[in-house]
């Protein structure tokens, strides 16, 4: 039986990948590398006295020494009104000094409604350079506590989520806002995309902080990062080909890996801010928001296909350690809205049930029959079943299928401003053969042990 199973499971896996890639290449053809129109003129919005304010929440924990930097981007970001709140645990010396000299810190009395539990708060400060400013000192609890924290001191009604180490396109908030100001009555988040850029094509604040202490030279990225940067970036147009080709039909949509969003304030209050347990807070927010139900929860999620901002190439252990991360996200997902079925209307299980389908397929399906046509086949190889040129032939066809994806996705980023051309283009093209080769191993591994625990832990629940 098993001698049957086997190689019936491998055909059928291949099947599965083959089809999935032959629909999104025809999708993307369909599609064509034309410019989209912006959904909003931006000019005579961003003059516009009358555009939804925002509050721009940036938690820090360990990388503090950017924090001067990213400050500076994000109130040059071009947006009629905007607040920047900085939630950091523990904040250091040093860098309390650097943001005092430029910006006038001082510590004020803040009142506020606290209608999220959160860790205590040390000190307020308000800038007294910018009035956009606002610096929380407080005691560190993680992420999750520390966007809570901002959400009770935000004081628009959407607020911007946002990692502490990303290099910010000016029009950026702009753009991500736009679905919130066509129908801000029924869009409760919209999630937009980070970039990650292969190295020497974007600064981060972290080094351009490092450049410009006392001369110092930019530190170098770590050599992982630099060998993976290609991989990583074609990783990053392959997320925003799934949301141009995939999510933007849908009423509703859970956030890439690497992202930034605009929540509406209310909403997250609602639900009682962000998850102090779930492996990821923002992913675990969007799912709660869409199985609350429209009584409740009246409005939808929007995953956009805009870049809000760039970051550097991470290194590898970084990589594995989100990957592992965004592994027990999905597992978490799939007992969220299996909690939540049975509360909630028929049609809102369809499209929640939609919505988590193309979620999975992406995240948990695709890479485990990649996986499990690998092993199968190598499995087979050592029991004598197969040769080990076959095994040969499956890593060609899968690498030359993962290619092709990636082609398509390279083609579509072609549409938006900042696409690689020339050499650059070339050069990815003639290396995403490799990728799943050299790189996609490491992913397959945090997949695999993330899993794995996340199983553990429903079987000891």
């Amino acid at each position: 039986m098993l001698h049957s199973f086997i190689p019936a499971s491998i055909f059928f896996a291949l099947i599965v990948l083959a089809g999935g890639a032959i629909v999104t290449v025809v999708q993307a053809l369909k599609a064509g590398a034309r410019r989209e129109e912006a959904s909003i003129v931006q000019e005579p919005v961003a003059a516009s006295r009358f555009t939804i304010p925002v509050s721009i929440l940036l938690p820090v924990d360990s990388n503090q020494d950017a924090l001067p930097q990213t400050v500076r981007m994000l109130l040059g970001l071009a947006y009629p009104e905007f607040e920047v709140i900085v939630v950091a645990g523990r904040l250091e010396g040093d860098v309390l000094d650097r943001l005092s000299t430029e910006w006038g810190l001082a510590a004020k009395e803040f009142f506020y409604r606290h209608s999220i539990e959160t860790e205590p708060v040390n000190r307020i400060y308000r800038a007294g350079v910018d009035s956009r400013l606002t610096v929380v000192d407080k005691a560190g609890a993680g992420r999750a506590d520390a966007l809570n924290c901002g959400v009770d001191l935000a004081r628009y009604r959407y607020v911007c989520t946002i990692p502490d180490d990303v290099e910010v396109e000016t029009d950026g908030l702009l753009r991500v806002m736009s679905p919130a100001l066509w129908d801000p009555a029924q869009v409760l988040a919209v999630s937009s995309h980070i970039e990650r850029a292969p190295c020497g094509r974007y600064r981060s604040p972290t080094a351009d902080a490092s450049a410009g202490q006392a001369g110092a030279e930019a530190p170098r990225p770590r050599l992982s990062a630099r060998l993976t940067a290609p991989y990583q970036y074609l990783g990053s147009i392959r997320s925003l080909m799934d949301s141009r080709l995939l999510w933007q039909g849908l009423r509703g949509g859970l956030g890439p890996t690497e992202h930034v969003i605009v929540w509406r304030r209310d909403a997250l209050v609602q639900l009682g801010g962000f998850s102090k347990t779930a492996a990821d807070p923002s992913l675990d927010m969007m799912v709660r928001l869409q199985s609350a139900g429209p009584e409740r929860m009246p409005g939808h999620v929007v995953r956009s296909a805009e870049v809000f901002g760039h970051a550097p190439p991470a290194p590898l252990g970084e990589i594995i350690r989100r990957a592992k991360e965004r592994q027990r996200a999905a597992a978490e997902t799939i007992v969220e809205t299996s909690r939540a079925r049975s509360s909630v209307a028929p049609n809102v299980r369809r499209q929640e049930g939609k919505i988590v389908a193309y979620f999975l397929t992406s995240e948990l399906i695709a890479p485990l029959l990649q996986g499990w046509a690998v092993a199968a086949m190598v499995l087979g190889a050592l029991i004598g079943w197969f040769s080990w040129y076959q095994v040969v032939l499956l890593l060609v066809f899968l690498s030359f299928g993962n290619a092709i994806v990636s082609s398509a996705a390279l083609f579509l980023r072609a549409a938006a401003p900042g696409a690689p051309e020339g050499r650059d283009l070339n050069r990815l093209l003639v290396i995403s053969p490799l990728e799943f080769i050299l790189y996609r191993p490491a992913l397959a591994y945090a997949r695999v042990t993330a899993l794995g625990s996340a199983i553990a832990r429903l079987v000891s629940d």
